[in-house]
């Protein structure tokens, strides 16, 4: 057993290394090597043939790392298994072909160029700033996609895109002061690069479109003109506002903010919200309903916020619209990311902010069921609002009385107060009570009991404060033991609920 163990290793041994890449070229590795044995790191072009244009020419071959004062003399064949200089070949060709070379095996032994590793070790150091004055403007650099959501590319790749102003020496800069674009770095390789933001809208915007009508790279692009670094900002909202006004384009603050944002690859975490905000009237002081609240032909309000005006109007929260976690948003949604669907859901009033001024004693010649419906629980409501004051020789804009819809502040005044109903009030009777038994009783339905019977206090009251429940005496008359139960005795949770 021992034996084979041996000979396992012998066999191992002798097998070819594993058929892994070049190690690759460390720069920054080989720069440090060379300064602690106090040398001076070799320049770029003793490695990197550049050619008169000062473009880059071939790739480094054997001459670059053997000869005086650097790897010692070629390594020639048959290549020795000792050889010391064997992580030096490894850096550009495979280990397994150098082995094979050991070996007294032959072929060629191709390198692989170039041989970097994973991690960059040189960032590209350009300023748009310092090309803001280049001979053809952005175009010299970049190209128009064809498609919309395609980036904007170079036109050509490498040293040749800056050959055509740099072979010249432009602006002070040859192209072979390396140095001055190629600075050391450790990490993923860093180059300009645009900072698309929170909101980024590339997969639907087209530079097609919009250079067809007429707009200009730097009327989008104004901060690129002043970027000294490798990041670029994207255009935000204040460079597109400048068009998308709603009139010479759909507007920036209109509710269809999924014509341009689309969900982005990987969805960064919302943002924590403490609390959604809530509207208050008292904050805005906003003396004309109508900048608010839309109205029709007839003075009908409309929907609140039409277009997400005058929210979005500069007067208002423009600038909120392009925040990361915007405030003003909360009021209606649940969430604010301009590629989601967002539906209405606004948060409830903490308190009551206007009470209507409603006189019953000036409408007493309309019926109670004119404003007041059945409701299939047997109990009676407003009809909905406004549309129980429209109508002829009601409150219609046109030919009605007075005051008409577009006068709020003759019925809607401003007030404070608790949202409790009055099912909440102690001894109440709304819970359980219903209005249908009461206006056709079982074994008496010719006799129906007039809604003015029961509720004494509507013809004269001015004001909703002047409304109160039937008292217990309105309801002796009928609830006598007799026509009704008697209100004595111990039935009194038939009709109350003790909360």
């Amino acid at each position: 057993m021992v034996l084979s163990v041996a000979v396992a290793a012998a066999v191992a041994a002798a097998a070819p290394a594993a058929d892994v890449p070049a190690d690759g070229f460390d720069h920054i590795a080989h720069q440090g090597r060379v300064e602690a044995h106090a040398m001076k790191a070799p320049a770029c072009d003793h490695c990197h043939a550049i050619d008169r244009a000062g473009r880059l020419s071939g790739a480094p071959g054997h001459a670059a790392c053997f000869g005086a004062g650097c790897h010692g003399k070629p390594p020639q064949r048959p290549f020795r298994s000792d050889d010391q200089r064997r992580p030096v070949c490894v850096a550009c060709h495979r280990p397994a072909l150098i082995d094979r070379l050991a070996r007294g095996g032959g072929g060629a032994v191709p390198s692989s160029f170039p041989p970097y590793g994973a991690d960059g070790e040189f960032a590209i150091a350009l300023s748009h700033a310092a090309h803001a004055s280049v001979s053809g403007g952005c175009r010299a650099c970049h190209e128009v996609p064809v498609e919309p959501g395609q980036p904007v590319r170079a036109p050509a790749r490498g040293h040749a895109r800056c050959a055509a102003c740099h072979a010249r020496g432009a602006g002070g800069v040859a192209m072979s002061t390396c140095a001055r674009c190629h600075t050391p770095a450790i990490g993923p390789v860093r180059r300009p690069h645009r900072e698309a933001g929170p909101f980024p809208v590339r997969a639907r915007f087209s530079h097609r479109k919009h250079l067809a009508r007429g707009a200009a790279c730097g009327a989008c692009h104004s901060d690129a003109a002043s970027a000294t670094g490798d990041v670029v900002p994207a255009p935000g909202k204040r460079q597109c506002a400048g068009c998308h006004d709603g009139k010479k384009a759909f507007g920036m603050v209109a509710a269809d903010c999924r014509r341009c944002h689309a969900a982005p690859d990987r969805e960064e975490p919302a943002p924590e919200r403490k609390q959604r905000a809530r509207f208050s009237h008292a904050a805005h002081q906003q003396s004309d309903c109508k900048v608010c609240h839309q109205m029709d032909a007839r003075g009908m309000p409309g929907p609140i916020g039409r277009g997400h005006r005058p929210c979005g109007d500069a007067g208002c929260h423009a600038s909120d619209f392009a925040e990361r976690a915007p405030v003003t948003c909360g009021v209606c949604h649940a969430r604010a990311e301009p590629w989601r669907e967002l539906h209405m859901d606004p948060q409830p009033a903490d308190a009551i902010e206007f009470a209507v001024a409603f006189p019953h004693a000036q409408h007493g010649g309309a019926t109670c069921d004119r404003c007041h419906l059945a409701r299939p629980s047997g109990r009676f409501g407003a009809s909905g609002g406004h549309d129980a004051c429209d109508g002829a020789g009601c409150h219609a804009k046109s030919g009605g009385a007075r005051p008409t819809f577009d006068e709020c502040a003759s019925c809607h005044q401003r007030s404070t107060g608790d949202l409790r109903s009055s099912r909440q009030r102690r001894w109440s009777v709304r819970d359980q009570f219903t209005h249908k038994k009461h206006l056709a009783e079982p074994g008496n339905p010719g006799q129906a009991v007039a809604c003015v019977a029961c509720h004494t206090t509507v013809a004269k009251a001015t004001g909703l404060a002047d409304l109160h429940p039937p008292a217990k005496a309105t309801c002796a008359r009928c609830h006598d033991g007799g026509a009704a139960f008697k209100l004595t005795g111990h039935s009194c949770n038939r009709c109350h609920l003790v909360r």
